[in-house]
């Protein structure tokens, strides 16, 4: 979490349009000033290292294959193979998801999707 403390408003502004006007990501800009700060000797900066994890989310494929015609038209939020909660608002089963642990709740609209589309003129 960031402490809002820490940074200034303006220069979290500069921070957002230089990275625009740079044409990277915000992460990617920030990434490039503290190598360069401890390039030019500035030890302060703890190494930045990206985590590449995948999310295995075949647990909420199956779920939603085998029970996703009870719910068209609402949110479902699913930890792995357990329903959390349903509803027309997901807010409130994802906040129960983590505060029951869970890292990373699957949420999903289920649409109707037992039409055909037309895709044009009627």
């Amino acid at each position: 979490m960031i402490d809002s403390a820490n940074i200034s408003p303006n220069v979290a502004r500069r921070i957002l349009l230089d990275a625009k006007q740079n044409g990277v990501t915000v992460e990617d800009y920030l990434e490039k000033i503290a190598e360069q700060s401890i390039e030019n000797g500035n030890k302060n900066f703890r190494e930045i290292r990206r985590i590449e994890s995948k999310v295995d989310l075949t647990e909420e494929r199956e779920w939603l294959t085998k029970n996703k015609h009870k719910y068209i038209g609402q949110w479902v939020v699913l930890d792995g193979d357990r329903l959390v909660g349903v509803g027309g608002d997901p807010l409130p089963f994802v906040e129960k998801a983590r505060r029951e642990g869970v890292k990373i709740p699957f949420v999903e609209f289920v649409r109707d999707n037992s039409e055909p589309f037309t895709g044009g003129w009627l």
